[in-house]
Order: C-alpha cells, then structure tokens, then sequence
C-alpha cells in the first residue's frame, strides 16, 4: 500500500490533527443531567438522617435539630382588634 492512503495521512492533509482526547470523558463528570437537575436531586436526596441496624436514628439530618425554639408571639394591636371585630359580628 502507498503512504498516501492511509487514516492518519488523510487527516493531516484536512487539517484534523489534535491529541486525540477531544471526545474522552472526564472522571466525575454527569452526562445525564444537567447542573441544575443535579442540584435539585441532591436537595432531596441528601442530607438524610442515618439510623444503625436497629432502626434507631444516630445521625440527625442536616435540617433537624434536638433544640426546640421559644414559641412566642408578640402582641400586635392590629390583630387583636380584628379579632375582637369578628367576635362582635359573628358571636
């Protein structure tokens, strides 16, 4: 066979010459879905509490906590008037 005929001569003639890792994928990287998709899936699927064999939660998950906030609700006028309206008309 001539010299002239062969794949790797053709592309050098058209000018197609790179390293070869133009369609290689990189480790770690999502074909799938996209960035945003990701991103949303992970919300919902980490940061999940872990429980041992027996079921008993060992890990709480990143959204819970064992504290209990002060649950108070400050006196507003505005509310208490509106109340006491309603309870005159409807009572």
């Amino acid at each position: 066979m001539g010299t002239g005929k062969k794949e790797k001569n053709r592309k050098i003639r058209e000018g197609k010459v790179g390293d070869g890792f133009g369609n290689v994928k990189v480790k770690g990287e999502n074909f799938y879905r996209s960035a945003k998709k990701v991103k949303a899936l992970n919300v919902v699927t980490h940061g999940l509490a872990q429980h041992n064999a027996a079921g008993k939660e060992t890990k709480a998950a990143v959204f819970q906590s064992k504290q209990v906030p002060q649950a108070r609700v400050e006196p507003n006028r505005k509310v208490n008037v509106l109340e006491l309206v309603h309870l005159r008309i409807c009572g």
